[in-house]
């Protein structure tokens, strides 16, 4: 295989999200590959190709590039990471969007994923690189028209973060009072019965957290879904709203077992658009993209998320 490469830097600032965070370098790297059809047959799953090392924010970056995919179960597919490449200890908050590039060097719109926010550290496992195991099929690559004389380009925009030393906050427990709330019975006052299982919880959290919750338990709704403090929901699996639950304590997510987290995370996105709870669906639909081979093709998550949905939901209305 060959590769070639080029980068190009704009330290201008950009609009940041908060007082305390400026744009510390702003990169655009071009990936081109040669030899597309002689890669995957030379490569087996799992291999990753290393390109070349380019410098952004006083760091030093490559990318991987896995034509057979990262697995078996997507050996179909062309994987795409970016890597951090440096021994320094101080981790790097960073934007990056992958795009296939068309034939004139432009992003294809359907074909560009971005992660919005994520910690780079080389001193952390698995949190050195970023990527997509899943990024394209080659089936759709070679349907796609931006494959040509056996060679394709894939663009990484990468935005830096980097923190102002005025304030350093430092990070919140709340979740873990929540959680502990949660988990003592402490104070509840409305029962949640699922699939036969109990559930005790607090009525201000659960209204705090979602409209949906807020109208059952005090507003026009109420009437008709809570009688005695006590709320039926049918139409969910006990083990989907326990961690439904959880995360509305403590926005955060659950460990599954391996072998049920694709489906869970289906049910989770459902039950979280049923709740009007925006933050567990999104994470659900993050998660979803990393675990679901042969689902979005390279598509953006929100893409997947929502045939994923409709999918479920027509499953649903029908049983």
């Amino acid at each position: 295989m060959t590769t070639q490469a080029s980068s190009s830097v704009d330290n201008s600032p950009l609009p940041s999200r908060s007082a305390s965070t400026i744009i510390a370098a702003r990169t655009y790297h071009v990936l081109k590959i040669d030899g597309y059809s002689s890669n995957f047959l030379k490569v087996k799953p799992n291999d990753l190709l290393d390109t070349f090392t380019f410098s952004a924010g006083g760091r030093t970056w490559y990318m991987k590039y896995c034509p057979n995919g990262k697995s078996e179960e997507s050996k179909d597919f062309i994987g795409i990471y970016l890597v951090l490449d440096d021994n320094i200890v101080e981790p790097v908050m960073a934007q990056v969007s992958f795009s296939l590039l068309d034939q004139h060097g432009k992003p294809v719109p359907s074909y560009t994923c971005t992660i919005q926010l994520f910690r780079f550290s080389t001193q952390e496992a698995s949190a050195n690189a970023l990527g997509f195991k899943i990024f394209i099929t080659k089936e759709d690559l070679e349907r796609s028209g931006h494959l040509k004389d056996d060679c394709f380009s894939i663009g990484v925009q990468l935005v830096i973060a980097k923190k102002t030393p005025s304030i350093m906050a430092s990070p919140s427990d709340m979740h873990l009072h929540y959680g502990n709330l949660l988990s003592s019975k402490r104070g509840t006052d409305v029962e949640l019965i699922v699939g036969g299982k109990t559930f005790n919880a607090h009525r201000l959290v659960l209204a705090t957290r979602s409209p949906v919750f807020m109208a059952q338990l005090f507003g026009q709704m109420k009437e008709g879904t809570s009688v005695n403090n006590v709320v039926h929901i049918d139409d969910m699996e006990a083990q989907v709203f326990e961690i439904l639950l959880n995360f509305i304590y403590t926005y955060k997510l659950q460990e599954m077992d391996q072998e049920d987290e694709v489906a869970m995370t289906q049910h989770l996105i459902v039950a979280a658009d049923k709740y009007d709870l925006k933050r567990l669906k999104k994470n659900s639909e993050v998660k979803l993209t990393e675990r679901t081979p042969g689902f979005g093709h390279g598509k953006c998550p929100d893409g997947l998320a929502e045939e994923i949905f409709n999918a479920i939901k027509i499953q649903s209305d029908i049983f």
